[in-house]
């Protein structure tokens, strides 16, 4: 997260992990280790934070290997690539006036459990992804990966420098039924679950197509869904509820994890 003006920088949690990086490169030989064969694993958010810091030309020569477990930086979730990750509404949620002559001293003074906030919070907790600050992160994860200008050419370079290996799991997404869904899908009742059709073909994968891919041309979120509803329901099974449920969890695998997965 950062401020437009400056006063709180971005992806401190990723400049954090940098430098436990550099303690352990440091000092791994003192338990036995060696510091040119250091690798990181991290699994989902760590999984991206690992593939993250693969992406940061100032780790070089501190590991060698990467291993992302359901998730990469490549992941819609992993970096908040808007212009717009002022967090004003943040520091005014948690009790401190953006205003003040020194909100860091405000912020410092908070119990950590008055800076958690609830996941359904969604409009503030995307602010709190990492960002792209040209500093930590030259550019987008993507355009660092398949992209050609020189501003990430060392970022680029680096990463290929590397040894990556990324995985998933079949029913990872299944988790994001209750923390994810249940709000869009307004679900209360987890033990008696069960999805129709019509919702997942109007409502879940309208929800992703809109808000998770930024596509807003109405006739082409009516193509896609239509599309997606074919690909993932057999037509021979679209009356069972429980079909219909285990698709919205390959759908979410797909976009969410597996996809990612394939990219990096």
């Amino acid at each position: 997260m950062r401020t437009h003006d400056g006063r709180i920088l971005g992806n401190l949690g990723l400049w954090d992990q940098h430098l436990a990086i550099k303690w352990v490169h440091d000092n791994i030989e003192a338990f036995g280790g060696d510091r040119h064969l250091v690798t990181l694993f991290g699994q989902s958010a760590g999984a991206a934070s690992v593939s993250l810091q693969a992406l940061y030309p100032g780790n070089r020569g501190l590991f060698k290997r990467v291993i992302a477990e359901s998730g990469t930086a490549l992941a819609y979730w992993s970096v908040n690539t808007e212009q717009d990750t002022d967090i004003q509404k943040f520091i005014s949620m948690i009790g401190c006036d953006g205003n003040a002559i020194n909100v860091y001293s405000c912020l410092r003074a908070l119990p950590a459990k008055q800076l958690q906030i609830s996941k359904t919070s969604n409009d503030v907790t995307k602010i709190l992804h990492p960002v792209v600050d040209g500093d930590f992160l030259a550019d987008a994860p993507h355009n660092i990966v398949f992209g050609n200008d020189s501003k990430s050419s060392e970022s680029r370079d680096f990463f290929a420098s590397l040894d990556n290996m990324t995985g998933v799991n079949s029913y990872e997404a299944a988790s994001y039924i209750f923390g994810v869904w249940s709000n869009i899908l307004d679900i209360t009742d987890f033990n008696n679950f069960s999805l129709s059709r019509e919702t997942f073909t109007k409502t879940a994968v309208t929800y992703a197509l809109q808000n998770l891919f930024g596509i807003k041309n109405n006739a082409t979120v009516d193509v896609l869904r239509k599309l997606l509803s074919f690909a993932y329901i057999d037509s021979e099974h679209n009356g069972d509820l429980e079909v219909n449920t285990k698709a919205l969890i390959d759908f979410t695998n797909d976009f969410t994890f597996f996809y990612p997965a394939i990219l990096s």
